[in-house]
């Protein structure tokens, strides 16, 4: 069964269709296709990240002008199979020894894996229960259980299932069950007792350029041959290379199924492979398929209802890692231990709003590195104010003109200490800027960001001051910190309103060509934006600790009180600490006055 030949449910401009992943470009010109349904987000970005990875490793462009090319003249659906030709048997979904995305273990290691083991899945390991984390069973298993939100048979006992009705994915199709398996395996990974994550980590922040076509959203994200490094690789990737497609190493198969066993991983270092690499976290194998309906698309056709899988594997090493979609983050004094960013809890504006607008400002108060997505970064040299001004520069560049590109992020985050909770996204116009205005934009959207989060953490360090009883119990027995769910809060609540400030200087940039009369327009936005967001704090504040009397002023303060510095270390009277938050807030709304935000 061969992927390329799948059906899958599409968009196109005139209505819902269907296609072949071969005929990504068909119609292109007239009606094309704007998106996929697969029935679920996981599933459609698997899908465009899928594709983007086949394209990256079979018709990598060798230079700006040849990606500029193929972005505004794609291959004709028949120059595309052509190109995808020698590739068909490496997506096989049913390949008798190397099945895209799967390990078909030897038939010696299933018998010894039988022979050491009872039928039927195993209990949580005693030590991924103290932890807080689910070990996942191995064995067979409900085709369900590919989904960050369906619960595994230990999810039920234990009453984990929050999120989707047990039972309700029970079929997924050929043409969706290969996005699946990808987007499991390297961007919505649930790391789980002995299954091993990719290093940019399970709750890594991801970037993703968008464009008005399925065509332009995939090659918006395709990288030259030259990006990170693989001008030296060979172009395009072999279709029997392993170090591209890690599947086809046969020696997967011989490898221990047996978690204790020291056979059963192998470590993947980021330099000895091929820059196309798809990754493969996981060891699963997909179970014979049936003739049904996919429950996510509705279509009928080839199915699958079940898949095994076994622990450990591929543990790809930390030193050199990088992803093209991630923020790399590298500490001079330690190279070896990059860290990516990282959402922890439900995404806002000064998670991503910086990568978004592609800025390389960096933060004074820190020594990190920080190291752009390299599809981003891509763009913003391809777009740069300097680029060649030939026909298909012109052409490409109309394209971000028209606000037809965006950049969407995405990421999962945890409930709790372990379980996924849930995903977010966002998306963001690319607004097409001469390098000055761009830089300018990057520096004070940089500076406002800042600005926002310390005051939601001056309502954090005064919501910390007057907690009694700071850890208030949920009930599924989980903490939420009192001062960590109001600085949530305060951000989520002008969440809408920095993205549009974000616009409002992204406008000055493109149309005010003198930077007085920007800064000014810059300065009116930013006033408007730091009073609004210092009600806010305030407002939240008097909520969560109401005093008994009005009209407190400075005055009615006692100047013990009022002089009083306010530490974490102390609890102080309602009064003094709000008096401290209101000149904390003066100082970075009207830095100039000693006036609160609650003054105009």
């Amino acid at each position: 069964m061969y992927w390329f030949d799948c059906q899958i449910p599409v968009d196109r401009r005139s209505g819902p269709g269907v296609a072949t992943p071969l005929e990504l470009t068909s119609r292109h010109g007239d009606d094309p296709i704007l998106g996929v349904r697969l029935g679920h987000p996981l599933a459609d970005r698997g899908f465009e990240f899928l594709m983007r990875d086949i394209l990256q490793a079979a018709l990598a462009p060798e230079d700006a002008t040849a990606w500029r090319r193929m972005l505004v003249e794609p291959p004709g659906p028949e120059a595309l199979a052509a190109a995808l030709a020698p590739y068909r048997e490496t997506f096989r979904l049913d390949h008798p020894t190397h099945p895209a995305l799967q390990v078909r273990p030897a038939p010696e290691r299933l018998a010894e894996a039988d022979a050491k083991k009872p039928a039927g899945s195993r209990k949580p390991a005693p030590e991924a229960e103290e932890d807080g984390e689910e070990e996942e069973e191995e064995g067979p298993v409900g085709i369900g259980a590919l989904l960050p939100d369906l619960p595994t048979k230990n999810a039920e006992k234990r009453n984990k299932d929050f999120f989707t009705r047990r039972g309700s994915i029970r079929t997924i199709g050929a043409g969706a069950v290969l996005p699946i398996l990808y987007a499991n395996q390297v961007l919505f990974i649930d790391k789980k007792g002995s299954y091993y994550s990719l290093p940019h980590g399970r709750t890594c922040i991801l970037f993703q350029l968008v464009g008005r076509t399925l065509w332009e959203t995939i090659w918006l994200n395709v990288l030259t041959r030259g990006t990170e490094g693989g001008g030296d690789a060979v172009w395009p990737a072999r279709p029997d290379d392993p170090t591209a497609f890690p599947w086809l190493d046969s020696g997967l198969r011989d490898m221990s199924l047996d978690s204790n066993n020291a056979r059963a991983t192998r470590s993947m270092s980021r330099a000895t492979l091929h820059p196309a690499h798809i990754p493969m976290t996981r060891r699963y194998l997909l179970a014979p398929p049936v003739i049904d309906r996919c429950d996510l698309t509705g279509m009928d056709g080839p199915a699958f209802k079940s898949f095994s899988r076994w622990p450990r594997g591929l543990q790809y090493e930390t030193p050199d890692w990088w992803f093209y979609a991630a923020v790399r983050l590298e500490n001079p004094k330690k190279p070896d231990e990059p860290q990516f960013l990282s959402a922890n809890g439900p995404l806002r504006f000064n998670d991503w709003i910086e990568t978004a607008i592609f800025s390389n400002a960096k933060n004074k108060n820190s020594k990190i590195i920080i190291h752009q997505p390299p599809s981003l970064r891509q763009f913003r040299s391809v777009f740069s104010a300097s680029e060649e001004l030939s026909e298909h520069g012109r052409r490409t560049t109309a394209i971000i003109e028209d606000g037809a590109i965006k950049v969407r992020c995405f990421a999962q985050y945890c409930y709790g200490s372990s379980n996924i909770g849930g995903t977010s996204q966002y998306e963001l116009p690319v607004w097409h800027l001469p390098d000055e205005g761009q830089s300018w934009l990057g520096e004070i959207v940089s500076e406002d960001v800042d600005r926002l989060v310390r005051i939601a953490e001056n309502l954090k360090k005064a919501v910390k001051n007057l907690s009694k009883d700071n850890k208030k119990k949920k009930a599924n027995n989980q903490s939420l910190e009192l001062d960590n769910a109001l600085y949530d809060a305060l951000l989520a609540a002008v969440d809408g309103q920095a993205t549009e400030h974000a616009a409002t200087l992204a406008a000055l940039a493109r149309d005010i060509p003198d930077r007085a009369t920007r800064q000014a327009g810059a300065a009116e936005s930013r006033t408007k934006l730091l009073k609004r967001t210092g009600r806010l704090a305030l407002a939240l504040f008097d909520e969560t600790f109401p005093i008994d009397w009005t009209g407190i002023t400075d005055k009615t303060i006692p100047k013990e009180l009022k002089d009083k510095e306010v530490t974490s270390g102390e609890r102080h009277p309602i009064p003094a600490v709000r008096n401290w938050l209101l000149k904390e807030l003066a100082k970075i709304v009207n830095p100039t006055t000693e006036r609160g935000p609650t003054h105009e």
